[in-house]
């Protein structure tokens, strides 16, 4: 155990202190954290790291034991690696992943040692970590939870939520997602949500630093972008309407057609895009007739289902102009 602003102040002792971070901006996170009165007393412990890539996981969390007698445990979200973003994938199409498992081990061993009220969170796949151990975990435990943070993490299929009885701690999750949300909103149709404003655009939004704050709160926004929430809705329908082999097919295809670029990461396969396209195609090649066959019928679904659901948004947008101007025609 060991108090944030003693971690801060050994961590910047270390030379390559720089080099040891995601961003910039998180030694100033942790600077700013460490040096205020609010969580620079808070104690750090149980951290815990695993990384096994023959089975496609990476694992990470850590718990705060704060001031008011309770325990945050926050778990990693991804970081840019492939393997990182394919074990998001996995989630698409398994019932659980084992990082999830590991995230639930880490919660009850946790529980078990320190009986205290208890905070859960994460940020994308650290706060699909977070709503998993909670909703898995013993009643005994999910008594003490106060609050669960999901932080734009993807959500869960129906069965799995209905399965885990996510019902018994619906109420104490908090969902906050950004305006052009698209990882947060992969199945999150059974979940409550806030929706808050960002600086950045599109898929930059995911990033937390983009989060618009003024004084001491993230600034609200209405609703998720139109436009987002059509594309959740067609690639929600679409998972759900393939079977775990087609999924399982697309998501190693990918992947496999992805690492021929020779990236380790999603900054390197984009920072060398002519690079990376070349393994790309070269990969596309070499894929035999029946993976080619399946990945244009899952590609086709998925086409398919954004056409119908476009043809029924115009009809009910043509239904509600024609009832408008029919009640005009009634007033006169």
């Amino acid at each position: 155990r060991i108090p944030l602003q003693k971690a801060a102040a050994d961590f910047f002792e270390q030379k390559d202190h720089e080099t040891r971070v995601r961003v910039k901006r998180d030694l100033e996170l942790l600077k700013a954290a460490a040096g205020s009165a609010r969580f620079g007393s808070c104690v750090l412990t149980r951290y815990m790291e695993r990384s096994i890539p023959e089975r496609e996981t990476q694992f990470a969390a850590i718990s705060f034991l704060l001031d008011d007698g309770s325990a945050f445990l926050a778990f990693r979200g991804t970081d840019d690696t492939l393997m990182g973003w394919k074990e998001d994938f996995n989630m698409s199409f398994q019932e659980s992943v084992p990082a999830q498992r590991l995230a639930l081990g880490y919660a009850k061993s946790l529980a078990d040692d320190f009986l205290l009220p208890l905070r859960l969170g994460g940020h994308s796949k650290g706060g699909n970590f977070a709503v998993y151990s909670a909703m898995n975990c013993a009643p005994d435990i999910q008594d003490r939870i106060i609050k669960v943070y999901c932080m734009d993490g993807p959500g869960f299929q129906p069965e799995v939520l209905e399965r885990c009885n996510y019902d018994m701690i619906a109420g104490r999750v908090v969902k906050i997602l950004p305006h052009s949300s698209l990882v947060g909103i992969i199945f999150e149709s059974d979940m409550r949500f806030q929706v808050v404003e960002s600086k950045r655009l599109g898929l930059m939004q995911h990033d937390l630093y983009t989060w618009k704050v003024k004084d001491d709160r993230l600034v609200r926004a209405n609703d998720i972008y139109e436009k987002r929430k059509r594309l959740g809705n067609n690639l929600n329908q679409w998972i759900l309407s393939l079977d775990e082999v087609q999924l399982r097919t697309f998501v190693d295809t990918l992947f496999h057609v992805i690492e021929a670029s020779q990236a380790d990461n999603l900054i390197d396969f984009t920072a060398e895009w002519k690079r990376s396209m070349n393994g790309v195609v070269s990969a596309m090649k070499e894929l035999d007739k029946e993976t080619v066959k399946v990945l244009k019928t899952v590609i086709k679904s998925l086409f398919d289902i954004a056409g119908e659901n476009m043809k029924k948004e115009v009809s009910i947008k043509k239904n509600a102009t024609l009832r408008f101007f029919a009640r005009r025609k009634e007033r006169k």
